[in-house]
């Protein structure tokens, strides 16, 4: 069922068709009527058929006081009392175009508790529109579900409760051929229904509106991390109500879900976004990879200020990949450091389709590039396997350490078993020298059993990653783990979660 002015102005158009574009005009066959069936013409008068005939209906005296009679703006609105107005005062209005007209019957509308939607127009031989009608949000009825060519009285899920009632309330508009001006050629003023009170008036979906001013106060509310009910909260503080919000929650939804439904598709409309920031920042370094369809694949960025942080800061890197961040639930990768304070910095991220070892080789390839060809000394990983073999072949002098918490974990889920684990942290973390290494991981492993068992051979054999023994004499920056690397993708989480779109996303990121 239908009431909405914008989302659901549909009407039918009449083509008068005549001899002369202007004179003998006339409906052709029957009308389209939103919500019923078989109308034939405008209902109320049969409209004007000729020009001559708006001067006989209003007479000389219809052109006194033009000036004084003319509505040509939303401003000269708020000078009228609508909820007193008569229809003879309404019939000596004209108005520039449709629109104005029609923003008159709707603000008259809301203030006598109803709404307005646009019906059936006439054109003439030209193609040009001649007439306009606007009606009660009840007028007609609700048509009947055909299926076909039977109507069926049984529908899977309960219809919406019924608002048409064939309310003829209207008012018609015809374009007056010596000034150009739309006049009220016809209104009607009775409704056969209750008219809703002034409190409630703005609840009706023709009277919801979000203007620029609201829309842009949300969207920048949005990007700092605001939730959506918050927001709204806020709006209903300050009006003072939620009678005094011309709009509910549900609107702004509607309104966010509108904003990323991107024309030209999602991937176009971020690479356009990257593209107009490298204008306003000559120096950002922006890359991606589409595949043989055209479909976007892999996305890498660092701004200005990254590159200068990894100039300085560069010698120790940390990256990691983090899921859920974005409505495509591709992984976000991180590239990250530490400054002089001992906080964390961002030099590079990047979106990925995969984690594959040709996906790990590309972003450290376009990295080394947006860092004018720098390579860091050391760098510290979750241990992922494609991850290991991409450092590997594009930075092959670097010292590549694993994450100390990863292994931990690794350590407690495939021994299960405490002693192990409590030893193997000893080892890992403890300032050993390489022979009391040795000698100590050789006892455990003894007394535990563990000397040919596959996990703890390739962990041993991988010793030079994680050892503190082995990796002495190595500038790690303070570093052990990637737990800052979590610590940003919990940050990140604030302000971006799964529904955000490629665009969005990246907006909120910078």
């Amino acid at each position: 069922m239908r009431s909405e002015v914008e989302d659901s102005e549909y009407y039918s158009e009449e083509l008068v068709r005549a001899p002369d574009p202007v004179e003998g005009l006339h409906v052709d066959g029957e009308g389209s009527d939103v919500g019923e069936e078989g109308s034939e013409g405008f209902e109320g008068d049969e409209g004007f058929e000729e020009e001559s005939e708006i001067h006989d209906e209003f007479g000389d005296e219809f052109y006194d006081n033009w000036e004084e009679r003319a509505t040509d703006e939303i401003a000269d609105l708020g000078c009228m009392n609508l909820k007193e107005i008569t229809v003879e005062e309404i019939k000596s209005l004209h108005f520039p175009d449709r629109e104005v007209a029609f923003l008159f019957y709707n603000l008259y509308a809301k203030m006598n508790g109803f709404v307005a939607r646009r019906y059936r127009s006439r054109r003439n031989l030209n193609n040009e529109m001649i007439q306009q009608s606007f009606v009660c949000f009840r007028q007609g009825f609700r048509k009947a579900r055909i299926c076909d060519g039977v109507e069926v009285a049984d529908r899977k899920r309960e219809p919406k409760p019924e608002t048409r009632c064939g309310c003829e309330a209207e008012m018609r508009v015809h374009i007056d051929k010596d000034s150009g001006r739309w006049i009220v050629t016809y209104f009607q003023e009775v409704h056969n229904h209750k008219m809703l009170e002034d409190t409630l008036t703005f609840m009706l979906s023709g009277h919801r509106r979000m203007n620029s001013a609201t829309i842009d106060q949300m969207n920048m509310m949005l990007k700092v991390g605001i939730k959506t009910p918050q927001i709204y909260a806020s709006f209903v503080q300050t009006a003072g109500g939620c009678e005094n919000v011309p709009f509910f929650k549900r609107d702004m939804y509607n309104r966010i879900h509108n904003q990323r439904r991107i024309i030209g598709g999602d991937a176009s409309a971020c690479l356009m976004l990257l593209q107009r920031m490298k204008v306003e920042n000559p120096g950002m370094f922006v890359r991606h990879l589409a595949d043989k369809e055209g479909r976007l694949v892999h996305l890498f960025w660092c701004d200005n200020c990254s590159q200068l942080d990894y100039e300085i800061f560069g010698d120790v890197l940390v990256f990691n990949a983090t899921y859920c961040k974005n409505k495509y639930m591709c992984p976000l990768v991180v590239f990250s450091g530490v400054n002089h304070h001992n906080q964390t910095i961002v030099f590079a991220a990047a979106l990925v389709a995969n984690e594959t070892e040709e996906t790990y080789k590309w972003l450290l390839q376009q990295f080394l590039e947006g860092m004018k060809g720098k390579a860091p000394k050391c760098v510290i990983t979750d241990g992922h396997r494609a991850m290991k073999k991409a450092i590997e072949s594009i930075f092959p002098n670097l010292y590549h350490r694993l994450c100390a918490w990863h292994l931990l974990r690794n350590a407690t889920s495939n021994k299960s078993n405490p002693v192990f684990s409590s030893e193997f942290k000893k080892c890992m973390l403890f300032d050993y020298e390489v022979a009391e290494f040795e000698e100590h991981w050789n006892n455990v492993v003894s007394e535990l059993g563990l000397q040919d068992n596959p996990w703890v051979c390739d962990l041993y054999a991988r010793r030079h990653m994680w050892a503190t023994a082995h990796i002495r004499g190595n500038f790690f920056g303070g570093f052990q783990t990637t737990s800052r690397c979590e610590g940003i993708h919990s940050m990140l989480g604030k302000f971006v979660h799964s529904r955000h779109n490629l665009k969005d996303f990246v907006e909120q990121f910078f």
